[in-house]
């Protein structure tokens, strides 16, 4: 764990704060970033079959169909869906090997040290470098804590990142319009004061 003042980015608190552990879907929080960053939001991005074999939680896309970028950020962000995080990383990386390339490449921006990311959706996964050392994809929560805080308060685009995360419920089709989908915020402190 780790508590960080949300002004500052200082660390308050953590608890095993730098042991690197798989990170789950918390890896959609740079996805989303860089696909804000890098990304036009009205770009067409198509679903491909590497992307429509995602495991659960997914949404079901069928090899082909395409979409707008900023409707599968709501996907990505609200619903947590590992097909969305393929198609982006495909649409804005080229592939989810390059797109991993700018997520590693972001976080040592962001002034991250301990982290390894092999794809877009926190599944888990692991490569060999060029010394023949595996890497297993994962972070620490302080390094999470700064990703965070780059993406809420010191992006350009931490305005669009705060109005998809913030949304309670979100709907699109793809972008024939022939299939609709409906995404709902499941983040329990949305409504706290």
């Amino acid at each position: 764990a780790a508590l960080l003042d949300g002004e500052t980015g200082r660390i308050l608190y953590g608890k095993n704060a730098e042991a690197l552990m798989p990170n789950a879907s918390t890896t959609k929080i740079l996805t989303c970033i860089i696909a804000i960053e890098q990304g036009n939001l009205d770009q067409i991005c198509t679903a491909s079959e590497y992307a429509c074999s995602m495991p659960e939680t997914k949404c079901g896309f069928a090899p082909g169909e395409s979409f707008y970028l900023k409707d599968l950020l709501y996907s990505l962000m609200l619903e947590s869906q590992n097909d969305s995080a393929v198609v982006i990383a495909e649409s804005i990386g080229g592939n989810v090997e390059q797109f991993a390339a700018l997520m590693n490449e972001k976080a040592a921006e962001i002034g991250c040290q301990t982290y390894h990311f092999v794809t877009p959706n926190g599944l888990d996964a692991e490569k060999q470098n060029a010394d023949g050392e595996v890497i297993r994809h994962g972070t620490t929560a302080a390094e999470l804590a700064k990703i965070l805080h780059y993406c809420t308060k010191m992006s350009p685009k931490h305005d669009e990142f705060l109005t998809i995360t913030r949304c309670r419920s979100y709907s699109f089709s793809d972008s024939d319009g022939y299939n609709t989908y409906s995404c709902q915020n499941h983040n329990a402190l949305l409504d706290m004061t």
